[in-house]
């Protein structure tokens, strides 16, 4: 193990990399500390102290037979939705791996592999629990249908790593409930197919191997709870992958610095951040510790951007692409075991309950989509949390300042009609990233009044063969309504586009003495080439009532212009609620409440669009969204500025 291997990979004039760098610096810190006095860190064996014998990756045997012994009414109810599923499985439809890859037979499309984890992990959870020979077969049957693909995904690598964390999992604990033969096919496979293939990707700057988005941990973590399963027959191999994915590891963990809100939204947070502390836990069963991957910065407060990503409605605050809401999310219960800080499990705590309540009242429909990784629920419950998720109190504004700034606040928790404001900076050179630098949420009195649409289809962006994952400024990818920035709530100036090099910083400010939260946004480097300067301030005032101010600079007038020049700016409000125009401003009316708007300065225009045809041939219907346009003139070198402030009532 080189210690140059460190560094090597910082790309100049990156932030990105620089963010990494720092990650990377701070894991050296976290390997000294793990290494013995006899020990440089360059020259440690990372598979020191693998423990022998099955299960180990994500848990040993003790922890696997303490969640089947688990007494609590929450822990049965979890054992019944395993063993329900797992039923379900045996009856299910054989899988189909059909590929649309040419001749390769392979594991088909990444929906298919999911598929095909869920079936392996919720089986091979049963069988733990329950020890019935049925769960072990089946389970057996789908490995050996994996074993058998000639490829298991090498042209969309996340198919490998989630193919690579069903294997490992099945091998691990259905290790014994194997034959020899069994567990000698599984295992080449697993080297045939996804270990020794990883090593022959190219490691080239948006490459997964050292990325910061969500394919690294992805990868890495299903890779590496590969080669921990089989390390006792392939040590040089399985080492090489260890080393690999905990060096690798940091350049994704580099996004959590300064607070934790992760740029690629709530949806691919919860993808890449559920397999990064499977990496973590995979290390800690099979090795006895992580590298301290759990401590770079930031990693251990992002369970704090999940939570507060949930508006008061039960619906997430659906920024950059967004693909589910309602699910379930075990790794929110690791969160909060692992800081010691059970309110981080209060969402989860809340379903638990719902759920032990409603099987004993089944009259009632569940509004929650259970994950592929709810099995996993029961290796990180703990019965105290049910009392002290509720006894916390937690925060009314959240604020992060790191690669995705923004700021969260609510006028209460648990309240369905509380007022939920939130402000969105960053930029839309991200993975996954929307033109929505500075965007705004709102909801009151149980109503979404400012919305985002939430991502476009990507099959519908491939077919009108748009740039889909290239976010230049010239991209096509923003001509797509729900994507660029027609389709957010900002604001424009002259409808040009934000500009993609440009940071907005959102800064959470210090309650007033009144209690009215306050956060600010510096946009100006998103319109650097539009205004001289632009910020944007909300207040979330104690009547639950909000304020949002934009104030602008308009760019000076030029030495070759003969009159002023003037800038048509205008203020995006996407809403579902029908309007109507008041004296000063508009009213928005949803589920029998009301939100009046004032708006200053009254000399302002306000239209309304209706946006809910598609606009071109990659959008998708937006039934009932309209956009508000609050419209003025400013003169070149002039100050500019809007004023809203909104208030929402339960009837007219």
């Amino acid at each position: 193990m080189q210690g140059r291997w460190f560094f090597r990979c910082a790309l100049p004039g990156s932030l990105a990399a620089s963010r990494a760098l720092v990650c990377v610096a701070a894991l050296l810190g976290l390997f000294a500390a793990t290494a013995t006095p006899a020990q440089s860190v360059v020259e440690r064996d990372v598979l020191l102290g693998l423990r022998s014998g099955h299960p180990r990756i994500l848990a040993d045997a003790a922890q696997l037979l303490a969640a089947a012994s688990q007494a609590d009414p929450v822990a049965r109810q979890l054992r019944s939705i395993v063993g329900r599923d797992a039923d379900a499985v045996i009856q299910a439809p054989a899988m189909d791996f059909s590929s649309s890859h040419g001749q390769t037979r392979g594991t088909g499309t990444l929906e298919v592999t999911r598929e095909l984890q869920r079936r392996v992990l919720v089986l091979a959870m049963a069988h733990r629990l329950f020890g019935e020979r049925r769960h072990a077969d089946a389970a057996i049957g789908l490995l050996m249908q994996l074993s058998a693909l000639d490829n298991w995904g090498t042209w969309h690598f996340l198919n490998i790593g989630e193919a690579s964390m069903a294997a490992a999992v099945g091998y691990d604990w259905l290790f014994d409930a194997m034959t020899d033969g069994q567990r000698l096919t599984l295992r080449q496979a697993i080297i045939d197919k996804a270990l020794l293939p990883s090593l022959e990707v190219k490691d080239e700057p948006d490459s997964w191997l050292r990325g910061n988005f969500n394919w690294n941990p992805v990868c890495h973590g299903g890779l590496l709870a590969a080669a921990l399963a089989v390390a006792d027959h392939t040590p040089d191999l399985a080492r090489r992958i260890v080393e690999r994915a905990v060096q690798s590891l940091p350049y994704a963990a580099a996004e959590y610095a300064d607070g934790g809100a992760y740029p690629e939204g709530p949806s691919y947070w919860s993808y890449g951040t559920t397999y990064f502390v499977l990496a973590i836990e995979a290390l800690r069963s099979a090795l006895g510790h992580s590298f301290g991957l759990e401590r770079l910065p930031g990693f251990l407060q992002t369970g704090d951007y999940k939570l507060h990503m949930r508006g008061a409605t039960g619906r997430e605050y659906n920024h950059s692409d967004y693909h589910t809401d309602g699910i379930d999310e075990p790794v929110m219960l690791w969160f909060a075991r692992e800081t010691g800080r059970p309110a981080l499990a209060r969402l989860q705590v809340r379903e638990a309950e719902r759920i032990v309540e409603q099987r004993a009242h089944p009259s009632g429909a569940s509004a929650t989509t259970y994950s592929r990784f709810t099995p996993l629920s029961l290796l990180w419950w703990q019965r105290t949390m049910a009392h002290s998720a509720k006894q916390v109190a937690l925060p009314l504004q959240w604020s992060a300042s790191g690669a995705l700034s923004m700021s969260v606040m609510r006028s209460a928790w648990d309240d369905p009609n509380a007022t939920y404001l939130a402000l969105k900076g960053g930029t839309a050179d991200v993975s996954h990233g929307h033109m929505d630098v500075g965007g705004f949420l709102l909801e009151a009195q149980g109503v979404r009044w400012a919305v985002d649409p939430g991502t476009e289809s990507y099959n519908r962006m491939r077919a009108a063969k748009l740039q889909l994952w290239r976010y230049a400024q010239d991209s096509t990818r923003w001509s797509t309504f729900r994507v660029g920035p027609e389709g957010h709530n900002i604001l424009r100036f002259n409808g040009a586009a934000q500009r993609v090099a440009g940071k907005g910083q959102v800064s959470g400010l210090p309650p007033a003495a009144d209690g009215t939260m306050a956060a600010a946004a510096n946009l100006s480097s998103v319109y650097a080439d539009q205004a001289a300067s632009v910020q944007r301030r909300v207040r979330l005032r104690p009547d639950g009532s909000v304020e949002i101010e934009d104030v602008w600079t308009a760019l000076p007038q030029t030495q070759t212009q003969t009159q002023k020049q003037k800038q048509t700016v205008s203020f995006q409000w996407l809403t579902e609620a029908a309007f109507k125009r008041v004296p000063g401003g508009f009213e928005l009316q949803q589920a029998g409440r009301v939100l009046r708007v004032a708006v200053q300065p009254s000399a302002a225009t306000i239209r309304f669009e209706d946006m809910s045809a598609p606009r071109a041939s990659q959008d998708s219907p937006n039934p009932g969204l309209t956009r508000i346009l609050i419209e003025q003139t400013t003169p070149a070198g002039a100050q500019g500025r809007v004023w809203l402030r909104a208030t929402a009532q339960t009837t007219k």
